[in-house]
């Protein structure tokens, strides 16, 4: 392996830093300064509309709601403006012809936020990199059928699941635009109109750049996501029709992260009990060799359906998934991958592709008492096929694909109940008849109400609701392990499993979404009084014989049941112009003997605070927003990462745990009209340490988290 380092690597970081600091911060203060004139003195767009910022239920998407604005009194009565708000159908909801939609909510609150990442739930490790390879974790859950499970990407891979179509007046376009240190980009478009009323077309395009994370680390990384989708509905309403197709794509440059000897030195704190400032040193990459790799996933689905009569319907509905996995290196480094190879020659590489293919073919019942109340029941007959194929040269089977088949039915009763205080219900039920994963099987019963109780305070000027949406849903999930656990061969690596257990979750789930406590009479932006609000969450189940991949990639199945309890809480609190905005996680397994995790590698507490100020200025033409986000993840489980296997894996061997530490970003936004830009700095207490923290904040081995950077951005709506 070569010794040399990079020439940046002769530049301490700590200067590094502060000079890309602080030329990314007169860019990008120059930057917002044209803009904020150059849209203030703008009246072209004066006639588009903004958008409301709650998120609320529709009952039908033929009867939207009136047009309201974010700044009401920004927006003149005289405009021509669309009539609807643009609402949103989940892609689950459309293949089902449902009529619920629900009110878009393309407001942003977070739109400083270009990373899919931050506006999740649940905790997640990745690289360091915006557009690197990233792990959720505490998701267990599998569906039906077959899953590939090679996922490098985790929540930058979009998927059917996250897609959403639209009903909109007009055509609506949104651009989201990023730039930061470290040759940081970030792009979102997504484009939607109505070719008819009953006929939408929506495209969803993101594209994340990152290099130079760490300077002379080698390591770039390029992250693609392109979604183009049709909904449509024959005038007479008898033929229905949803088509999806979807790339995602992820190409790297790979190095291992910082040397081990190194890292200890990388970011040192003279005395861990007391605040001070971190003192940066050199650093070398652990793999300097000119690896790379590639990910690629394609998703394509079609739905059909056709009215028979006006209650029953034929329907079918397919999916076709590929996924592709290429390393590359033309000169082997043993002492990164080991000197365990399956072939001779000083190179790797390995390529494999998996193939998923899922039909569903039957018969919908449809009952629609009234024109709030409907009733769909659905029975299918599932077919599931899979195949994994290496392509690697030194094996003498590459060419012979391993198959995988099955077959079930599956059963889907929903009942929607718009009306207050009226129960709705889904009952969902998927069993496998045959082949691989026999006895495979979905449960799941959910029910839920909305708009239970109004109560008014004795203060005229305030009342106290309760209006939630309250739910509970119980459910066992148990399913064949994926496809990348049972299969997988490459140069360093090569494993057939055949896992004869089931693996998945069963729990209980209780939700209340929409609780408003305390809120203000006729309250606007223009005159903000008090608001609290909160959403809860609280489960209880069972991880039943996890696979994991412990102290190397090999995955293993733990044959024992893991219980747990996890409780989510989402808070609110508006006071005049200042807003606190709370998501807490505690996820917590109890104690197992078998277990050879601490908490199964899922930390305990996952934390999210929002806390801004925003004010009209210029006579309530521009919003002005500055505020601080806080981001704490409790300790786990270190991980590490293979880069020729797309791996994360739990390391057992280290004598500490990664976690408890928080990032603090910083930043300040302005709203004129449909366009918003921010400037923020991300992980500012990076450059001090915080008594009580840990010193380390490496989630996975060698790979620090994001390091303190600045970056500024610009998101625009386009009414046509």
């Amino acid at each position: 392996m070569s010794n040399s380092k990079s020439k940046f690597n002769q530049i301490p970081i700590s200067f590094v830093k502060a000079n890309f600091g602080l030329n990314a911060l007169s860019m990008g203060c120059k930057t917002m300064f044209l803009l904020l004139c150059c849209f203030y003195f703008n009246q072209s767009f004066g006639q588009m509309p903004l958008e409301a910022s709650k998120f609320k239920e529709l009952a039908d998407s033929q009867s939207p709601g009136k047009t309201k604005s974010d700044s009401i009194s920004a927006v003149k009565k005289k405009t021509n403006k669309p009539k609807t708000y643009p609402t949103a159908q989940p892609f689950q909801l459309s293949i089902l012809n449902n009529k619920q939609r629900f009110l878009s909510d393309t407001s942003n609150l977070y739109c400083h936020l270009y990373d899919p990442n931050y506006l999740n739930n649940q905790a997640w490790v990745n690289l360091g990199e915006p557009a690197g390879p990233t792990k959720v974790l505490g998701n267990f859950s599998l569906n039906p059928g077959f899953n590939i499970g090679l996922n490098p990407m985790g929540s930058l891979k979009k998927t059917n699941q996250n897609f959403k179509f639209y009903q909109v007046q007009a055509p609506l376009t949104l651009m989201r635009y990023t730039q930061g240190t470290g040759s940081s980009f970030a792009f979102n478009a997504l484009h939607t109109q109505n070719l008819s009323p009953t006929w939408n077309i929506t495209l969803d395009y993101q594209s994340i750049i990152n290099e130079n994370m760490f300077l002379g680390a080698g390591l770039n990384s390029t992250s693609r996501n392109t979604f183009l989708g049709s909904n449509f509905t024959s005038p007479n309403g008898k033929f229905h029709q949803v088509v999806l197709f979807g790339w995602n794509r992820l190409r790297r440059n790979e190095n291992g992260g910082i040397k081990p000897a190194d890292f200890y030195q990388y970011a040192q704190v003279a005395d861990s009990t007391q605040f001070g400032q971190r003192t940066f040193n050199y650093y070398s990459p652990y793999l300097t060799t000119p690896a790379k790799s590639f990910f690629g996933n394609n998703q394509h689905s079609i739905a059909h359906q056709y009215a028979l009569t006006k209650n029953i319907n034929i329907t079918q509905f397919s999916t076709f998934e590929k996924t592709r996995f290429q390393y590359a290196d033309t000169k082997r480094d043993t002492n990164f991958y080991g000197k365990n190879y399956f072939q001779y020659a000083a190179k790797t590489n390995d390529s494999s592709v998996w193939i998923n293919q899922n039909h569903l073919l039957g018969t919908q019942l449809v009952f629609q008492q009234d024109s709030i109340k409907n009733n769909i029941i659905s029975i299918n007959y599932a077919i599931n096929k899979a195949t994994y194929q290496s392509l690697l040269p030194m094996w003498i089977d590459s060419l012979l694909p391993k198959n995988f088949y099955s077959n079930g039915i599956q059963f889907h009763w929903l009942n929607s109940n718009y009306q207050p205080n009226k129960i709705s219900y889904q009952l969902f039920g998927n069993y496998t008849l045959n082949g691989n994963g026999k006895t495979a099987h979905h449960i799941k019963a959910e029910f839920w109400i909305q708009d239970i109780i109004k109560n008014p305070l004795p203060k005229p000027n305030q009342t106290y609701s309760l209006q939630p949406k309250l739910s509970l849903k119980l459910e066992r999930n148990l399913q064949l392990p994926t496809l990348f656990d049972q299969q997988f061969a490459s140069n360093h690596f090569f494993y057939n499993n055949n896992f004869s257990n089931l693996t998945g979750i069963q729990n209980v789930e209780i939700t209340a979404n929409r609780i408003t406590l305390l809120q203000s009479k006729k309250m606007s932006m223009e005159s903000p009084k008090m608001l609290t609000e909160l959403n809860f969450n609280a489960e209880l189940g069972q991880w039943i014989n996890p696979v994991l991949s412990i102290d190397g990639v090999q995955p293993l199945q733990y044959n024992f049941i893991s219980n747990y309890s996890k409780i989510t809480a989402q808070f609110h609190q508006r006071i005049n112009h200042f807003h606190l905005y709370q998501n807490i996680t505690y996820h917590k397994f109890k104690e197992n003997y078998l277990n050879p995790l601490f908490n199964m590698g899922v930390p305990k507490i996952y934390s999210k605070t929002s806390l801004f100020f925003q004010y009209y200025l210029f006579n309530k033409a521009m919003l002005a927003k500055t505020g601080i986000d806080i981001w704490y993840t409790s300790e786990f489980t270190p991980m590490q990462y293979r880069p020729d296997a797309a791996t994360f894996y739990y390391n057992t061997l280290q004598p500490f745990k990664s976690g408890n530490y928080a990032q603090i970003d910083w930043y300040v936004s302005a709203r004129i009209q449909t366009a918003d830009i921010y400037f923020k700095i991300e992980h500012a207490n990076e450059l001090y340490h915080i008594p009580g923290f840990n010193t380390r904040y490496d989630y996975v081995l060698y790979h620090p988290i994001q390091p303190y950077r600045v970056r500024f951005g610009l998101q625009w709506k386009f009414y046509n």
